[in-house]
């Protein structure tokens, strides 16, 4: 004789809720079997059915379980694959006191630099027709980009910002002389990353032959979360 099944319930009883919670805040997927170190609604549903037998049929109450976790719905931060947390460390070690120093001088301006490119594409969208309409609408999937270098000085918060055609040696020197010309009579710091075109030879050729007082320091490498500039373009 085949048994069966219990009926799913359709809600939590505030004792369960209290353990949801608890799970949620305290523990993360894999305490409960799951290969997963981040909650979803369709964990924490699977989750919800396997403990307690309740089912919903909207994802709204796992919504409201999580508002009352405190959680938030976002994309989670990214990190390079390649990353080294110990040369991180090291560099900070190595640079910090010298950065510093710098922001000490008032005859020293530091600033923090990095490149964005955006792209316009036209895309074709659905739109509301009456049945058995079909018009043509003519549509270009041409698609224009444009560079801004984005330079922030450190000590005021003033943004530098300059539109670009492309990204390489020959541009990057040109901008560098435009920057440089806001800051004349002043030595400049500059941190930014290791792009091949902030190292290539048209950049190393300007900085021994220009007149303006500028040092470069590299960032270390897959680390964008400690060059202050990523977060204006975050803005």
């Amino acid at each position: 004789i085949l048994e069966k099944k219990p009926k799913s319930r359709s809600l939590l009883t505030g004792g369960q809720i209290k353990q949801i919670l608890h799970a949620i805040t305290k523990e993360t997927p894999r305490a409960f079997g799951y290969d997963d170190d981040h909650w979803s609604t369709a964990v924490l549903a699977h989750l919800i059915k396997e403990q307690y037998n309740v089912q919903y049929k909207t994802k709204k109450p796992l919504y409201l379980l999580f508002k009352k976790a405190d959680f938030t719905y976002h994309k989670p931060g990214q990190q390079y694959r390649n990353r080294n947390q110990h040369e991180i460390d090291e560099w900070k070690k190595t640079n910090q006191p010298a950065i510093e120093a710098h922001f000490l001088d008032s005859n020293t301006v530091v600033l923090t630099g990095d490149e964005m490119v955006l792209s316009t594409q036209t895309t074709f969208q659905k739109i509301w027709l009456p049945k058995n309409e079909f018009p043509k609408i003519d549509v270009s999937n041409k698609r224009a980009n444009r560079s801004i270098y984005g330079f922030l000085n450190i000590t005021n918060g003033v943004e530098h910002a300059y539109k670009t055609e492309r990204q390489n040696g020959i541009t990057t020197c040109k901008i560098l002389d435009m920057l440089c010309k806001n800051y004349v009579g002043k030595k400049i710091v500059l941190l930014w990353d290791n792009a091949s075109w902030h190292r290539s030879a048209e950049v190393r050729s300007w900085l021994s032959k220009t007149e303006h007082n500028i040092h470069l320091i590299a960032f270390p490498r897959y680390a964008p979360e400690v060059n202050p500039q990523e977060h204006v373009w975050k803005e």
